[in-house]
């Protein structure tokens, strides 16, 4: 009975592994899908049914989860925006969500780190990491070759724009000193005109050669690395500087010298104007305890000439964490996060694929988290700081 049991838990978390990987691949086909048709509706939809998954994952798996005092206290810090939204937003489906994500993402965190303790959970778990590498490496690849294909026939002025799953290829490949494949991801990012990507990529390679010692070889590989991936750059440069995501980049560099205010939050796909409306609605005490779930604003500088857009989140993390959950919340949750990150550094001289790779995940979500709303619904990020807690000294 119980070794069926144990086959059956193991059987459910592959099934679980198994959507990770396949709905983090089809999401970036959507994304492509989004950019000829303009309809964010399918992205909605979407998301839905991957949070009504995660709920069910954790339903199933509730009774093994085995929370460190930390993510009781997150849990606790959670329940002030649920009243101040209750009390002061309209009723409307994000009361559930803005309840349902920060919730299964700290349960997600606490199961991942129990998958860590068994073995063959742990040998399941590390290969979750790798094939949603090379399944991502493989819907980029298919994805910006439709990309090409249909915006050459049809003449369209848009970018690929990938998500946050393609870092896993690149720590991957990084890590396993794949450098024809570390090339070919750089180029597709390159390409795919997401200005966030090409910074956390930027760091993250600073970040390995600091961690890993930098000599003559290092240097060397690196230097070779980025020479292959931008001498053929250089050499198309009068077609690309014609192609959206290169004239995006230009466009970024000359707005930057010129200092328009105006024109930079365009740039920025609005970005400044998200922080300047959140923050004129803001009260003191809405900075402690937040605005509760269901918040929601109005921005009118919006590129594409939206205008006048209700919007629930803010591609600044910080502030749209804070905006929705407090301080109260924000501040333990990212303290913890910075202690995972510091566990993870303490440990990377050891040869376990799952924690390292783990490290550089996390590291890279932080980053990210800077341009975009990404790191709540990240599907592989609660595992990875799931791996990295196994491995803290003190269970806080």
């Amino acid at each position: 009975m119980n070794i069926k049991l144990k086959w059956n838990w193991v059987f459910i978390q592959q099934l679980y592994m198994f959507f990770i990987v396949v709905s983090s691949s089809f999401y970036y086909l959507i994304t492509i899908y989004r950019l000829f048709t303009l309809k964010n509706e399918v992205i909605q939809q979407f998301l839905v049914v991957t949070l009504s998954v995660d709920f069910i994952f954790v339903l199933l798996f509730f009774s093994k989860i085995k929370l460190f005092k930390f993510e009781i206290i997150l849990f606790c810090c959670l329940i002030p925006s649920i009243i101040i939204g209750i009390l002061t937003n309209e009723p409307n489906r994000r009361w559930l969500t803005d309840i349902l994500i920060p919730l299964l993402f700290i349960c997600k965190i606490a199961i991942g780190r129990e998958f860590t303790k068994k073995h063959l959970m742990n040998y399941k778990l590390i290969g979750l990491f790798k094939r949603h590498a090379n399944w991502t490496f493989f819907f980029v690849l298919l994805g910006t070759s439709i990309y090409v294909l249909i915006s050459t026939i049809f003449e369209l002025d848009t970018y690929t724009g990938l998500e946050p799953p393609v870092y896993s290829t690149f720590i991957t490949f990084l890590l396993n000193n794949n450098y024809i494949g570390s090339i070919i991801t750089i180029l597709l990012i390159l390409y795919s005109g997401k200005r966030a990507i090409i910074i956390t990529l930027i760091l993250l390679i600073i970040l390995y050669g600091l961690i890993n010692g930098i000599t003559l070889k290092k240097i060397i590989i690196l230097s070779v690395i980025f020479m292959a991936a931008i001498i053929p750059l250089y050499y198309f440069y009068d077609d690309l500087e014609k192609q959206p995501a290169f004239e995006k980049y230009l466009n970024t560099i000359s707005i930057f010298q010129d200092g328009d205010q105006e024109e930079l939050d365009n740039a920025g796909g609005g970005r400044l104007d998200e922080i300047s409306t959140i923050l004129n609605q803001m009260q003191p005490y809405n900075f402690v305890f937040g605005k509760g779930i269901g918040f929601t604003y109005i921005v009118g500088n919006r590129p594409n000439d939206e205008a006048n857009v209700e919007v629930a989140n803010a591609h600044f993390s910080p502030i749209g964490i804070t905006s929705k959950y407090g301080l109260i919340f924000y501040i333990p949750f990212i303290s913890f996060y910075f202690l995972l990150l510091l566990t993870g550094l303490n440990n990377t001289k050891y040869n376990n694929f799952g924690l390292v790779f783990s490290f550089y995940y996390v590291f890279a979500m932080l980053i990210d988290s800077m341009f975009s709303y990404s790191m709540f619904i990240n599907p592989l990020l609660p595992f990875c700081m799931g791996y990295l807690s196994s491995f803290m000294h003190l269970k806080i």
